[in-house]
């Protein structure tokens, strides 16, 4: 058989398989969840993705809940929404933790083992955010990297920070685990972690605490050892007012990317707080251009003169951006 023959073959397999791929999706976005994690103002510290594993169960990473103290899952393309009422389970190595849902009958999804991918093969990562809804990202495995008796499939395609939690499927369309990224330095990974360790966290389930209790916990001792959550590679200066005492509330910051390779779409808010360190403001933030390996952008903004004269802090909070590729 000749190469062009072998290459459009080659091709066509390719494009069924991704039909096969894209049909199970559909099956299983409902079970797919974005989730707001939420600081004691109701403030969103972070967010990713999660999906069921039981009816009021959805297991996530530890990154997409950090640092906060409530939130809510959102699914079925925004329809449904309900309140996170507890943790039930973290896996410290893995970093995934199971939530506790209230008032909700979601359709809970079949996980398979990570043994069913090799080095080289096409992978699917599904996830949700706040503006684009349903997210289906195609990547390949490109290593796998070994820790002990644990081991994770290392990541290469175009990813959203918000990807983190989503479940991965192999070419065959079936859910094989969990989808998270780091960084460390200027580099940076997104794992599939195996559904095995899915499975292992759900036979280990406790009692119900809530998310703030856990905060210690979320911590992994695998994953950090890899590298801080793929959120924190977008980050912000401190506020600078255009005018120290008109209080117009104009101001600005740079707006940075840690990454290697190119990042857009970021989203965030910018959270003021008084001298007793009460929030008194938040500004949201989108950034849709590129910004460049290594670099930054300034970020222009208006908020009430009120918040202006008040404030005597900030904090910048990235949500999500895009990553336009990691090799």
């Amino acid at each position: 058989m000749s190469k062009s023959k072998k290459s459009f073959f080659s091709f066509l397999g390719g494009y069924f398989r991704s039909l096969k791929v894209r049909g199970q999706a559909e099956k299983i976005f409902d079970s797919v969840g974005y989730i707001v994690a939420e600081d004691k103002w109701g403030q969103p510290v972070a967010t990713g993705s999660s999906f069921f594993v039981s009816s009021d169960t959805v297991v996530t990473t530890c990154g997409s809940i950090s640092g906060a103290v409530k939130g809510h899952v959102i699914t079925a393309g925004g329809k449904g929404r309900s309140e996170i009422t507890g943790v039930t389970t973290v896996d410290k190595e893995m970093g995934l933790v199971l939530l506790k849902l209230d008032s909700c009958d979601g359709e809970p999804v079949v996980v398979n083992h990570s043994n069913s991918v090799t080095v080289g093969d096409r992978v699917w990562v599904m996830g949700r955010s706040s503006h684009s809804g349903r997210i289906l990202t195609e990547g390949r495995i490109a290593s796998v990297h070994t820790v002990g008796e644990d081991s994770l499939l290392r990541m290469n395609g175009s990813f959203r920070a918000s990807n983190c939690g989503g479940p991965v499927l192999n070419k065959e369309g079936k859910l094989i685990g969990i989808a998270n990224g780091t960084f460390v330095d200027t580099e940076e990974s997104f794992f599939v972690i195996g559904g095995q360790y899915v499975r292992q966290l759900r036979q280990e389930t406790e009692q119900v605490r809530a998310m703030g209790e856990c905060e210690e916990e979320y911590k992994s001792d695998l994953l950090f050892g890899l590298g801080r959550n793929i959120r924190f590679a977008a980050t912000g200066t401190e506020v600078k007012w255009r005018y120290s005492t008109l209080n117009s509330g104009e101001y600005s910051f740079l707006l940075g990317n840690k990454l290697r390779w190119p990042v857009r779409d970021v989203s965030g808010i910018v959270v003021f707080y008084d001298e007793n360190n009460e929030q008194v403001g938040v500004d949201r933030i989108k950034h849709r251009k590129s910004i460049g390996p290594g670099l930054s952008v300034t970020i222009k903004s208006k908020v009430d003169g009120q918040i202006q004269t008040k404030a005597k802090r900030t904090e910048f909070r990235v949500l999500d951006f895009e990553i336009s590729e990691i090799h």
